[in-house]
């Protein structure tokens, strides 16, 4: 015992190299361990958030889209407000507006990234808290404003869309579609029922196409300043936050 004892004392710092030696290719180890996992989450990061910006990209141009559908369709139910007292009005111009009046072009994200973030529980994968509160907050919204809104146009385009059935043909309508946006002659529709005079003497008429092109109204202008203004603040923070993190 004793002569280990003299062996240890006299070799103490051979053994204390060793000791260090291993201690620090284990943490090395563990260090390099962790680098790589974190090296792997935030390439993820990357790899989601442009997925997202691909997306993101795509709504503001499908949003800009329907600004303008929702214009168009306003600017109909002006024209059939300005017109309900002129029954020599245009018929080719009547017929078209009266049915596309009651349209109204709703918006809904693509969000297949963003569903599969939440729903696998990957959402902390973004490091980046006011990137992820500004994500959540953009689709929430847009979630919400579907329950609120939605169905109140819906119900609105349906009531406008019924009175205008009691004087206007809904079978012409597929003649339009057939037409993909080309000038349709009313002449050549003379076997449906066209009732202008009906329809502008009607005391419901102006009360309909009011609360019609209300919608559209409301609508463009949501979409171009709320929606807009959200899609272009989260553009911003995503490209941020790709850069920064590459």
């Amino acid at each position: 015992m004793k002569k280990i004892i003299e062996h240890l004392h006299a070799e103490w710092y051979k053994y204390l190299l060793e000791i260090l030696v291993i201690t620090i290719g284990i943490l090395g180890a563990f260090t390099l361990n962790n680098w790589n996992e974190n090296r792997k989450d935030r390439n993820n990061e990357v790899y989601l958030l442009n997925r997202l910006h691909k997306e993101v990209v795509s709504d503001s141009l499908t949003l800009a889209r329907y600004i303008d559908l929702n214009k168009g369709h306003e600017g109909r139910g002006d024209y059939l407000l300005n017109n309900l007292d002129n029954p020599a009005a245009n018929m080719d111009s009547i017929v078209s507006c009266v049915f596309f009046s009651g349209r109204f072009v709703w918006f809904q994200s693509s969000s297949p990234t963003y569903d599969e973030i939440v729903s696998s529980g990957r959402l902390g994968i973004i490091q980046n808290d006011s990137l992820k509160n500004l994500i959540s907050s953009y689709y929430g919204r847009l979630e919400s404003y579907v329950n609120f809104q939605f169905y109140e146009s819906r119900e609105i385009k349906a009531e406008y869309n019924r009175h205008k059935n009691r004087y206007f043909d809904l079978s012409m309508m597929t003649d339009y579609w057939k037409a993909k946006g080309a000038f349709i002659a009313v002449d050549s529709m003379s076997q449906y029922l066209l009732d202008w005079d009906g329809f502008r003497q009607d005391p419901e008429t102006p009360i309909h196409l009011r609360n019609s092109r209300g919608v559209n109204r409301e609508l463009s202008y949501q979409y171009a300043t709320g929606h807009m203004n959200r899609l272009h603040n989260l553009l911003t923070a995503i490209r941020k936050e790709i850069k920064e993190v590459q």
